[in-house]
């Protein structure tokens, strides 16, 4: 004998249909998915999936809408407080990167403290895109400076590179990047015109 009970068979059916009741968050919540969102460079997709927000809902919050103006003071005195941290955290890597330079320890601060400054300047609306524009003129700087004391070493066989090809080399790096070659932040003293 079957003992189905078809009345709640129809209750749950009815249920089904039933509209959820939007979830609502607090200014804390959305001060902090917006914090989030800025550590991500503003990715919306990734921060959703990261802390659990609906990407809709984190869209609309990302434009100013349903943002009242504590979420907005909780989320300047947040995102301040946080920047700061991780300028201090950076600080610590970079002494610890001196301290054991020559070790793989040494490595791996230095990538803490690049992060650490990294999240900082997102925080601060600072542009991250010039850190990269310095790396790949220090990098640059860096091949240009071996090649002279090589020429200086042995003149007759190793030739200077020319300031054009030092110039052509850091632009095509900088356009691998997909980043505006910055030509003052090298220096091409020294080399052949």
């Amino acid at each position: 004998m079957d003992s189905t009970n078809y009345d709640d068979t129809e209750t749950l059916t009815e249920s089904a249909r039933t509209p959820r009741k939007p979830r609502s968050y607090t200014d804390a919540e959305k001060a902090k998915a917006l914090i989030a969102l800025d550590l991500n460079n503003g990715n919306v997709k990734f921060t959703a999936e990261q802390i659990g927000i609906p990407r809709i809902t984190l869209n609309q919050w990302k434009n100013e809408q349903y943002i009242n103006s504590d979420v907005i003071a909780l989320r300047h005195n947040k995102t301040k407080e946080l920047a700061d941290r991780f300028e201090d955290l950076a600080n610590l890597y970079i002494g610890q990167a001196v301290l054991t330079v020559d070790s793989a320890k040494g490595t791996n601060a230095i990538t803490g403290a690049g992060i650490a400054v990294d999240k900082m300047r997102l925080l601060r609306g600072e542009s991250t895109q010039n850190i990269a524009i310095h790396s790949i003129a220090e990098h640059t700087q860096r091949k240009l400076n071996i090649a002279i004391k090589l020429h200086k070493a042995d003149p007759e066989n190793e030739p200077l590179p020319s300031k054009e090809l030092a110039i052509e080399l850091y632009k095509s790096a900088c356009q691998n990047a997909n980043l505006e070659a910055d030509l003052s932040l090298l220096d091409l003293d020294g080399l052949p015109d």
